[in-house]
């Protein structure tokens, strides 16, 4: 039995026999094993092109012994009706966030996450996360998979 390879093609497409590329530049490309909806596509895109817009950062507030602060994220400007879960969110972070993040000596260089932590809403079920890019002197990208 032979098996023959599926071909993947990204940035291209075909008129008739004729292959075509694009000419630009493909900034991302997600795989997935399931079908996205309009809505989860837009979300995504809004998550990255207007993160300010999209996710509204409240009021940081001290915690109890062991965290210092926490810093409620909502996603106000999402009016659909479809629920998104699992869904890929961008954290921004920056000094001065919520009045009182800082890069300290628990958030100079995170490799493991440091002490940073998401949780859900019900503040019991910690959220998966992945640091992007970490600058303690500017913008610091974390991608966090919210449940619902």
């Amino acid at each position: 039995m032979t098996q023959i390879a599926p071909t993947l093609t990204w940035g291209g497409f075909r008129i008739g026999s004729t292959d075509l590329s694009v000419d630009g530049i493909v900034d991302e490309m997600r795989i997935s094993a399931v079908a996205r909806s309009a809505n989860w596509v837009w979300a995504e895109y809004q998550t990255m092109a207007s993160n300010t817009t999209f996710t509204s950062y409240g009021r940081a507030r001290s915690v109890s012994p062991g965290m210092t602060y926490k810093l409620p994220l909502t996603f106000t400007n999402y009016t659909r009706a479809e629920t998104l879960t699992n869904f890929p969110v961008l954290v921004t972070l920056v000094r001065g966030l919520g009045g009182l993040f800082e890069y300290n000596s628990q958030f100079t260089a995170p490799a493991n996450g440091g002490d940073l932590r998401f949780w859900d809403s019900t503040e019991t079920t910690n959220l998966d996360f992945e640091i992007e890019s970490w600058n303690n002197t500017g913008a610091s990208y974390v991608w966090c998979a919210c449940r619902s």
